[in-house]
């Protein structure tokens, strides 16, 4: 099993893989920590925080061909259980105060809102270029 841990300690993130768990068996689980500001504390004056988890399992042990993490992914629809959970906790005594667990069908890479700006600037002004060009040419 290998687990790999940020530390960065306001949000703690961790990555865990384990191959051929107990022999049979492949984990995959990626989770994390948010802490709530003060103000969120419960009635007792406890402090809370979220874990965020995403866990993939796969039965047969053929998704995985070592513990090493994955550095090109792999592929989602291999592992049989796939969820994700969120889980609000009360930090001092650990009770779960509230809890969500999902399932996740796909995952998807989505553009970040500046790359999708700059690709339609690059393609503006390189067409702004090209009809600029055209228009000389023709001039002259």
């Amino acid at each position: 099993m290998v687990t790999e841990r940020t530390s960065d300690p306001n949000f703690p993130v961790f990555a865990e893989v384990t191959n051929d768990l107990g022999g049979v068996g492949d984990n995959f689980f990626y989770g994390g920590q948010l802490s709530y500001p003060n103000f969120f504390n419960n009635q007792g004056g406890d402090p809370m925080f979220d874990d965020l988890g995403i866990h993939l399992n796969d039965a047969t042990g053929a998704v995985l061909a070592t513990d090493a993490l994955p550095m090109n992914g792999f592929d989602l629809n291999a592992f049989s259980d796939k969820t994700g959970f969120v889980e609000m906790v009360d930090s001092n005594s650990f009770a779960q105060l509230a809890y969500m667990q999902y399932n996740i069908r796909t995952i998807q890479a989505t553009p970040e809102p500046g790359s999708v700006a700059l690709l339609l600037t690059g393609t503006t002004t390189t067409s702004l270029i090209v009809l600029r060009r055209r228009k000389s040419k023709r001039s002259s």
